[in-house]
């Protein structure tokens, strides 16, 4: 029997080739095989099915990193690796972009998404943060989506982004915005890839 994450993965590959404000749920259903009231069953209304992906992304993403690092050992390295997997699959990541704008994301999920995001950072950064609020995350956590915002925007107005250059300075902006010293972000920026290298 199909459940919410068969249609999502299937919903992805159709993004690919259509806008999701030009999609019908009536497309959606006939493109993942099944009716329209097998799809309301599954989700209120095609805002859902956004947010919805938006959730899986994120599960999968920290599914997959758990399985490359050792999160009790490795921590400073996480963020590192996660801003180089958004920018190494930027087509997947404009397609959720522009989906979620479509969507005007509901307030429980911009906290859910941002909840998340400021677990890890304090997970990522504690040895650098021990005099941080929340507030002092929140403030961060804000400066960062806005700065992948701007690079989502700039992608889909057909700028010309050199992936590795933006990869690099991102990290550095973000290891910056957490008093991380120069040296150590340095030794990430030398070092994190051989996690994703192990992977191939």
């Amino acid at each position: 029997m199909i459940n919410k994450n068969d249609i999502i993965n299937k919903i992805k590959i159709l993004l690919k080739q259509k806008n999701s404000s030009n999609l019908s749920i009536r497309e959606i259903s006939k493109e993942v095989g099944i009716s329209t009231g097998t799809f309301y069953n599954l989700f209120q209304d095609k805002n859902e099915l956004l947010i919805e992906m938006r959730k899986y992304e994120i599960e999968q993403s920290n599914i997959y990193i758990s399985s490359l690092v050792d999160e009790d050992k490795d921590y400073l390295f996480i963020p590192a690796i996660r801003l180089t997997l958004i920018f190494g699959n930027l087509v997947n990541h404009e397609i959720l972009f522009e989906t979620m704008n479509s969507a005007k994301i509901n307030l429980s999920m911009k906290e859910t998404k941002m909840s998340n995001i400021i677990f890890s950072l304090k997970k990522a950064f504690k040895d650098y943060t021990t005099s941080y609020t929340d507030e002092d995350f929140i403030h961060r956590e804000i400066l960062i989506s806005g700065m992948l915002d701007n690079v989502f925007e700039s992608y889909l107005d057909g700028i010309d982004i050199n992936i590795d250059t933006m990869t690099d300075l991102c990290i550095r902006n973000v290891y910056r915005m957490f008093d991380v010293p120069e040296d150590k972000i340095n030794y990430v920026i030398n070092n994190y890839q051989k996690y994703l290298k192990s992977d191939d």
